[in-house]
């Protein structure tokens, strides 16, 4: 991982809401990586190492792959976890991006995996409050209903792909709940909205970064 003398850039929006960022003290805080920041870190910096977490989508052109490569050619290193980081990371491993966590891990065993399952809607500055929830956080947290029985694996299956086909920015924990509602006995209830309100839980984004980071000398 990255070590205490080595100088890092850790680009990061949303899949840093509402958790505890434990840095290192030579890792600088970045807002979600567009076209042309890492490029604009070549031209002011030395080499180091960035960590690619959260990339815009729609407001900003996405960070692309040819500065990703310039800049590892350039002798910086290139870790990717969580969102789009994930998705880099694997489509870059060839020329040494390194990858990190359950969501690369994910994107690397499945390449049907559509770059929108990692995607959300957010406030445009810190702290870049989630609108709405990313298909990856409702998939697990459907896979854990359906192995706890609360709902079947049919269901499971006929909710994921009715989500898959919705728009991301539609997909909230509200819209997921008003679906479920039809298929969990009413016994089943309150574990239903336990799991709702514990919902961090199944926020693999956010859980990617913090075991990154754990692993990173302070």
């Amino acid at each position: 991982m990255i070590k205490k003398n080595e100088i890092s850039y850790l680009f990061i929006g949303p899949s840093s809401y509402a958790i505890q960022l434990d840095l290192p003290s030579n890792m600088k805080v970045m807002p979600p990586a567009k076209r042309g920041d890492i490029e604009n870190l070549m031209a002011e910096y030395p080499p180091g190492t960035v960590v690619l977490v959260d990339g815009t989508y729609h407001s900003y052109p996405a960070v692309s792959h040819a500065e990703i490569r310039t800049a590892i050619e350039a002798g910086w290193t290139f870790w990717g976890l969580s969102s789009m980081g994930a998705i880099r990371a694997v489509e870059l491993a060839p020329v040494g991006m390194k990858g990190y966590g359950e969501v690369y891990r994910m994107f690397s065993g499945n390449d049907d995996l559509p770059d929108d399952y990692v995607a959300l809607i957010h406030g445009n500055e810190a702290p870049y409050i989630p609108i709405s929830e990313p298909l990856v956080h409702i998939d697990f947290f459907l896979k854990d209903l359906a192995k706890e029985k609360i709902i079947t694996h049919e269901v499971y299956v006929e909710l994921f792909q009715y989500l898959s086909n919705m728009w991301f920015g539609y997909r909230t924990l509200k819209a997921v709940k008003k679906n479920l509602m039809v298929h969990v006995a009413e016994t089943d209830l309150y574990k239903l909205n336990e799991r709702i309100n514990n919902f961090q839980h199944y926020r693999v984004k956010n859980l990617d970064v913090l075991s990154f980071l754990s692993k990173c000398e302070t």
